[in-house]
């Protein structure tokens, strides 16, 4: 029994232990999640045919589901002792934050359109500005997701590493990088790697952005 409580202590000390990732690549890992969950909503609503209002106010209640769910993988790191992940962080909770309240805004404005049907005729204008104001607020804060992924990538930037006096080192290893690459094209697709493009929706640039910025010549925190 001795020897067994040895050899189990010497293996515990000899064998070799995988490195334990940066909080950056977690950070990372989780803003893509945040933009995979943020896209699936999307999808579901924009795979919705009915026309019924009720229908509309089910489809809403999964997207924001969604959004949470975003707005949860973001959670962690609020807190965070690094300066850069915590402001970013705010600013991805924040947006997934107000879309959900502004849907449950809407909500409401649909809830009351079916309790009082008689107020909704004689108010559309109302009714319709209310619906035009709230696409709007949320068409306004997806784009501000383009501005904090620029924001969270400072966070891979090795800030007291220099080459030749300049910044040319990440925070996170090849492995990581290379994973977080491969995360942005399971989640959008080959095309993410074509870098950002006009036209697109504000997640897929977000992904294009930040997988143009890991392809850059920026050499891993392993590198020699």
């Amino acid at each position: 029994m001795k020897n067994r409580i040895i050899l189990l202590l010497l293996t515990a000390f000899l064998t070799p232990t995988p490195a334990r990732a940066t909080e950056a690549f977690d950070f990372m890992t989780a803003v893509v999640k945040s933009f995979q969950s943020s896209e699936i909503a999307g999808d579901r609503i924009k795979s919705s045919e009915s026309t019924e209002l009720i229908s509309h106010m089910k489809d809403i209640i999964v997207f924001n589901n969604e959004i949470r769910t975003a707005a949860h993988s973001i959670t962690p790191y609020l807190s965070s002792k690094n300066e850069i992940i915590a402001k970013s962080a705010k600013v991805f909770f924040s947006i997934y934050s107000t879309v959900v309240q502004n849907n449950e805004d809407l909500l409401n404005t649909f809830e009351n359109a079916l309790n009082k049907p008689e107020d909704s005729y004689s108010k559309e204008g109302t009714f319709l500005r209310k619906l035009s104001e709230n696409m709007a607020a949320n068409e306004e804060l997806w784009r501000t997701v383009l501005q904090a992924t620029a924001l969270s990538s400072y966070c891979l930037v090795d800030q007291n590493r220099t080459e030749n006096g300049k910044l040319r080192f990440l925070t996170i290893t090849s492995e990581e990088k290379k994973s977080l690459m491969n995360q942005l094209v399971s989640v959008f697709g080959e095309g993410v790697k074509d870098g950002p493009k006009g036209g697109q929706l504000p997640l897929e640039g977000s992904a294009a952005l930040l997988y143009l910025f890991l392809g850059k010549g920026w050499k891993p925190a392993d590198s020699k």
